[in-house]
């Protein structure tokens, strides 16, 4: 199946660049960490122009550098990551299509604030400001 197959029954195709952990990680592991993440997005981006797909910069659609967004592990987002990704993901397709999908907005800003207590100043320092 190729992507056109998919986008000709109306479907929106989605993918996504990955968020960069270097700014938390130690200068040698990220040194190895960086290179890799910008090649992958690089390619991630290629292949959805390549296919006219929508391709929802995760790279900056967050604050990467804030720690509050991330596993212990410091290579994968926690909740709170995923809930900003999730975030930006319905701020790109309410772009994509003109169409406002305000309920699942204001779901995920509900389950951000209530879960996570956090206040709209603080959310909005989560979030790296999403490209117009």
């Amino acid at each position: 199946m190729q992507p056109r197959d998919l986008t000709d029954t109306g479907a929106t195709i989605v993918m996504a660049t990955l968020f960069n952990p270097a700014p938390l990680l130690s200068d040698s592991l990220a040194s190895h960490v960086e290179p890799r993440i910008t090649a992958m997005n690089a390619v991630v981006r290629s292949l959805s122009a390549q296919h006219g797909v929508l391709c929802v910069d995760g790279a900056t659609s967050i604050n990467a550098s804030n720690s509050y967004i991330w596993s212990a592990d410091r290579k994968h987002p926690n909740g709170l990551g995923h809930l900003l990704i999730a975030r930006g993901v319905v701020d790109a397709l309410s772009r994509h299509t003109g169409e406002p999908l305000a309920i699942a907005a204001v779901q995920l800003t509900e389950e951000l604030t209530g879960r996570y207590g956090l206040v709209p100043e603080e959310l909005t320092a989560l979030q790296a400001p999403l490209p117009h």
